[in-house]
């Protein structure tokens, strides 16, 4: 076996079989699905690190195709990126050229979902004056996810299908999508479709565990569609920005790369005026969170980006995941509803 495929199956057999943090939320009651406290749990900004690093740290290590990577300072290429992506950050979002602006039609219908009478035959309106829109939508309404026997045809169908829900994450989807669809370079191309592959089934297992325990599916939803933005904005930095010739080996690199990425994806939703229940869960992600989150909201997504993750490297190493063991009834069954929703999105 080579070198490099030992070492990824070892720490994957030592990655996928970690538990969960324990869930702050309330017992469950036999019958009942599981739901949120309603008392505002915040987490504390300097406490985002439920995250498991080292899983992280092997999922973009194979973005870069690295098996090992390297014990060592940043070379001189990671140090410029890593300068220049906190330029970016320190910088506009508004006015950066690796943040696309959005398409004048998003914000009408962003603002479309805060109205309580909004109405899926007003949405389908707004959507067929865009015909990218009505691509993504016949997209997803074709997607293994909703599992049509015929293929979906019409943007009436699709709609039909779709309902409300599904419409707002259309929505989302066309908000974020356009970042992870500019790949000229080495890098975009390397990771990009994994990249957005990962968003999507991230924010739907966010959105259904969310749905399972009451609360705000589409900002749930948000979030864990933008829970890849700066990974990718990364990318994109590093094909325009640098010669070719570069390459990333250091896991100093990585490590620094993935907390800025984090911070990137809180910027970007706060300069894209998404709402502040999708950007303050994000910013609690982050090492320098200034902000309080409501504590499921953060779970929610921790769990999301946790079971993706470990499916993705057990499909790359040829390992199944282990499974982990709950430590009480509710969190049984959010691990049941997280994995049938990343189920259904295979």
């Amino acid at each position: 076996m080579p070198a490099g495929e030992c070492m990824l199956r070892q720490l994957m057999h030592r990655l996928l079989g970690r538990q969960p943090a324990p869930a702050r939320v309330e017992p469950v009651v036999a019958g009942e699905p599981p739901k949120v406290s309603h008392r505002e749990s915040p987490v504390a900004a300097s406490a985002p690190a439920q995250l498991n690093t080292d899983l992280e740290l092997a999922v973009v290590a194979s973005l870069f195709g690295l098996d090992t990577p390297l014990i060592q300072p940043p070379n001189e290429f990671e140090q410029q990126a890593l300068k220049a992506l906190k330029g970016v950050l320190a910088g506009d979002l508004k006015d950066s050229s690796l943040v696309p602006r959005l398409p004048s039609l998003l914000p009408q219908l962003m603002s479309h979902f805060r109205s309580p009478t909004v109405s899926s035959k007003g949405l389908a309106e707004m959507i067929g004056r865009d015909l990218v829109a009505v691509g993504e939508v016949l997209r997803v309404a074709n997607s293994s996810y909703y599992r049509r026997s015929k293929e979906v045809t019409s943007l009436e169908q699709a709609v039909v299908l779709l309902g409300e829900r599904g419409l707002r994450q259309v929505v989302a989807n066309l908000l974020v999508r356009p970042i992870f669809n500019t790949r000229d370079g080495h890098f975009g191309q390397l990771a990009g479709d994994l990249l957005w592959r990962q968003s999507e089934r991230v924010a739907q297992v966010c959105a259904a565990l969310a749905r399972a325990e009451r609360g705000n599916e589409f900002h749930a939803y948000l979030a864990g569609i933008c829970s890849h933005l700066g990974l990718m904005v990364g990318c994109q930095l590093l094909d325009s920005r640098f010669p070719r010739g570069g390459y990333v080996a250091s896991e100093l690199f990585l490590r620094d790369w993935l907390r800025l990425g984090r911070r990137l994806n809180a910027g970007v939703a706060r300069a894209w005026n998404f709402p502040a229940g999708c950007y303050q869960v994000l910013e609690a992600m982050t090492e320098s969170a200034q902000v309080l989150a409501p504590a499921a909201d953060v779970e929610r997504l921790e769990l999301a980006m946790r079971v993706c993750q470990q499916q993705l490297l057990a499909t790359r190493s040829g390992l199944a995941a282990a499974s982990q063991e709950p430590v009480n009834e509710l969190q049984m069954r959010r691990l049941q509803v997280a994995r049938q929703a990343l189920e259904r999105c295979s």
